[in-house]
């Protein structure tokens, strides 16, 4: 029979001969709620507890300030799920609501957010506006985080995970809104899943946008009339991973709670409503004149486009404008639906490429288009023009796949692809830097950009693999796995020093 104690144990982490609270004393400190804007981190206290068995569970309920609150809990050897519910039971609406979770970790714990935060982020510049949790805490909307949780590791290992399970509802407008998460590092250490409002360096209702960009928000506050609740659902798992890669953890309970079968969680559209919308988006961007073929790096509407001095059409290869990974997307459906304009169209935009983009070095490509200009051109780092290496590679990569899908479907390949990508290869292999690694970029005369090791190579080493294959070429995948020795070493065996400048 579950008891309360076996409860505290597991959050707490704590042998039974310590001293450590009884469950709803722990609950007490771990219930979140705020009322009014901007919202607080604030513990009312759990008031008027009561605890009884519930089948193979034990379930709390009590007063958290003017809410009526339901804790379940049910316990695995690994896994606590925890089901909150959070009860208007007075005859008044509660408004500008925040309800949630704090769960508190080992004090000296590394925290990992999917795709957010690593170690606390330490290879960004200081300065620089990035997600944070050691100053003040961060927390983001839940449907970014391509894996809902938290995990906190301590210095020999053992993590500590808090899962957000998504329960989509929508509010009066009809949008369709999540909860949150995040975590606070300092004196103390803990993981925070809220009810859908965000935190940036301890500022409530400020939201990253992204690249170094911060906004203002008033989403994510609740409104529950007299007799509404508020369901939440969270997990936490317990286990152990070499220090330094906890992330290990993160991607395992991703496979083993939202993969495959009946615990997938199905989105809204169907696969090929979803694909159709997709190649909406596609078609909004694509651009032919004459020879000249490609996607837009941004739609010719909205208002990325309309930012003043933006040219009017470019293109960019890699990076955020990927555009032969879209004529890979266009060839795919044009071969598996039957649709020869878009392979057409797929092939076009890979010649004009492959024909336009040299610059004076053999294998060394030009990152962008800009059609106003009828201009090739490389990115801009730091006032110079470089050839980005993480752009060019990811380029080579999208190119390397296409070659590959179109031989899957038995269309021919021109030889010009693929003496282009023996050609990239040669270049990528032998242009490294003393360090052994592929350096953040070249100047258009070929000359590798002196600068820290950073990761921002990986990408050309992917191409090397992926062209050894395309080109049945091992002595190019040997290369590639000597380069890629080399990263891991570097970076991934500890991730004391965390990828950066990718």
């Amino acid at each position: 029979m579950l008891t309360g104690a076996d409860l505290t144990a597991f959050v707490t982490g704590a042998d039974a001969a310590d001293q450590r609270p009884d469950w709803p004393e722990l609950l007490n400190r771990m219930l979140v709620l705020s009322t009014g804007r901007p919202w607080r981190e604030q513990h009312p206290g759990l008031a008027d507890a009561g605890t009884t068995a519930s089948g193979d569970g034990l379930q709390v309920t009590g007063r958290v300030g003017p809410m009526r609150v339901q804790v379940l809990a049910r316990l695995t050897e690994e896994l606590l799920e925890l089901d909150l519910q959070w009860h208007n039971d007075t005859d008044i609406p509660v408004e500008d609501l925040v309800v949630g979770l704090r769960l508190p970790g080992p004090d000296d714990a590394q925290v990992t957010i999917p795709q957010v935060i690593l170690h606390d982020n330490p290879s960004a510049d200081p300065d620089r506006v990035v997600p944070h949790v050691s100053r003040g805490g961060f927390v983001t909307e839940l449907h970014r985080l391509p894996i809902p949780a938290v995990c906190l590791q301590e210095t020999g290992g053992h993590t500590l995970t808090l899962v957000s399970w998504p329960d989509p509802d929508e509010d009066a407008d009809g949008r369709v809104r999540y909860g949150s998460l995040g975590a606070v590092a300092g004196t103390q250490t803990y993981a925070l899943a809220l009810s859908g409002v965000t935190l940036f360096d301890g500022e409530p209702d400020i939201t990253y946008v992204h690249k170094a960009k911060t906004s203002a928000t008033d989403q994510g506050y609740r409104s529950l009339a007299p007799g509404e609740t508020l369901h939440q659902r969270f997990l936490v798992h317990r286990g152990w991973a070499e220090p330094g890669h906890e992330f290990r953890q993160l991607v395992q309970l991703g496979r083993d709670l939202f993969a495959g079968g009946e615990r997938a969680i199905a989105g809204p559209l169907d696969d090929r409503r979803h694909i159709d919308l997709r190649l909406a988006a596609l078609d909004a961007r694509a651009f032919v004149d004459g020879e000249v073929a490609g996607y837009q790096k941004f739609p010719s509407w909205g208002e990325p486009r309309k930012r003043a001095g933006r040219p009017a059409v470019d293109f960019l290869y890699g990076w955020t404008g990927q555009c032969l990974r879209l004529a890979w997307c266009e060839a795919w459906v044009g071969l598996e639906r039957g649709e020869p304009h878009r392979l057409e169209r797929a092939r076009a935009v890979t010649e004009f490429y492959l024909n336009g983009s040299a610059t004076g070095v053999p294998g060394l490509r030009y990152n962008s288009y800009l059609h106003d200009d009828r201009r090739w051109q490389g990115l801009r780092r730091r006032g110079a023009e470089v050839i980005s290496a993480r752009a060019y590679g990811e380029t080579l990569c999208a190119l390397a796949d296409l070659v590959t899908l179109l031989r899957r479907h038995e269309v021919p390949v021109p030889a010009t692809w693929r003496a282009a990508l023996a050609e990239a290869a040669q270049f990528v292999a032998a242009s490294t830097l003393p360090s052994g690694l592929v350096p953040v970029g070249w100047t258009t005369d070929g000359v590798a950009v002196e600068d820290p090791p950073w990761s921002a190579g990986i990408p050309a080493v992917r191409a090397l693999a992926k062209i050894a294959a395309v080109g049945e070429q091992p002595h190019l995948l040997t290369r590639a796995v000597e380069l890629a020795d080399a990263y891991h070493d570097l970076h991934a065996r500890t991730f004391d020093r965390p990828f950066a400048h990718s």
